[in-house]
C-alpha cells in the first residue's frame, strides 16, 4: 500500500503503525525535503514514540519513501491523507482530491472516483483502491 501525503501529521503515524504491524508501506509526499528528513530517521513534528518507531522500522525495508508518484504504480491500495480545504459554505471541497488523484494515481480518473465527504465511505475503484482520511481539527499534535 502507498500513503499519499505520507510525511504529514496523519500519514506518517499511519505508515509507521502499518509497518509496525508487518505491512510494506510506501510513503509518497510532494515535499522532497520532508521525505529526505524522514529517510534520515527524523520525524518532522512532535508525535510521541514516532522517532523511536521510525528508527526501528527503517532498517526492516517495510518503509519506502519517495517524492514522486512512482510508488503508486505498483500497488493495489492507495491511501490519500491530504488536507481537506473547505468552500465558502464551510463544506469540505473535494477538488484537491481530483487534482491529487489525476497526478498521483494515473490509472484512476476523477470522473470515475465517487468522492464523498465527512466520514462517508468511498466507493472502491477496483484497482487501485483509494481511501481518504481527514485529521479532525480537535486532534492535537503528538497524540494521533
Amino acid at each position: 500500500m502507498v500513503i499519499v501525503g505520507g510525511c504529514g501529521h496523519v500519514g506518517l503515524p499511519l505508515a509507521l503503525s502499518l509497518a509496525d504491524c508487518g505491512f510494506r508501506v510506501g510513503i509518497d509526499d510532494i515535499d522532497a525535503t520532508k521525505v529526505a528528513f524522514v529517510k534520515a530517521g527524523n520525524v518532522p513534528f512532535l508525535e510521541n514514540g514516532a522517532d523511536t518507531l521510525l528508527k526501528k522500522l527503517l532498517p526492516t525495508g517495510r518503509l519506502e519513501l519517495a517524492s514522486d508518484p512512482s510508488l503508486v504504480e505498483n500497488t493495489d491500495t492507495v491511501i490519500l491523507v491530504i488536507g481537506t480545504p473547505i468552500d465558502e459554505f464551510m463544506n469540505p471541497s473535494v477538488r484537491i482530491f481530483d487534482k491529487v488523484t489525476s497526478s498521483s494515481v494515473p490509472s484512476a480518473s476523477p470522473k470515475d472516483t465517487p468522492w464523498r465527504s465527512c466520514g462517508r465511505c468511498l466507493s472502491s475503484l477496483g484497482r487501485p483502491r483509494i481511501a481518504h482520511s481527514r485529521r479532525p481539527a480537535s486532534c492535537s499534535s503528538g497524540s494521533a
